[in-house]
């Protein structure tokens, strides 16, 4: 029988758990959420949430009947609202924050766990940018991390 376990299932709500479980990055992100909140709240900023991105399948190489899937996932933190910015603050508070989450990712041992994880790599982030969800209203960055996941028949 197939095994219906999904990489976008599973990896959202493991980066959440690796940035704000007990131990995670202490003061630095008020909330995080999966699935993406509906709307934002400027009393949870910085919030954390992760967006499912494009995929690719490699179904020949595995053998047998398993497949891999490598697919990017967009991890946006939402860190100050653009009404409240100025150059300095936002470049001040965002660098603090990217820093934060970026080493919390790359060393978050949640992934090891998961027997159906290949490899967990961080592409790349944003820098300080207007995020354009939330009618551009938050600033923050967003981080792009490439997980390559086993689908097992």
């Amino acid at each position: 029988m197939a095994d219906s376990t999904s990489c976008v299932d599973v990896i959202p709500a493991l980066i959440v758990g690796s940035i704000v479980g007990p131990t995670q990055l202490p003061g630095v992100i008020t909330a995080a959420t999966d699935p993406p909140p509906q709307n934002m709240d400027s009393n949870t900023l910085p919030h954390l949430y992760v967006f499912s991105g494009e995929a690719d399948y490699d179904f020949g190489s595995l053998g047998n009947d398993d497949w891999l899937e490598v697919r990017t996932f967009r991890v946006q933190t939402a860190v100050m609202t653009y009404a409240a910015s100025n150059p300095e603050a936002r470049e001040t508070r965002i660098r603090s924050v990217l820093q934060s989450v970026m080493m919390g990712l790359a060393q978050t041992d949640e992934f090891d766990y998961t027997d159906h994880v290949f490899d967990c790599t961080i592409l790349g982030d944003s820098g300080p940018a207007i995020l354009p969800e939330y009618e551009g209203k938050y600033l923050g960055f967003e981080i792009r991390l490439q997980v390559q996941w086993q689908k097992r028949a």
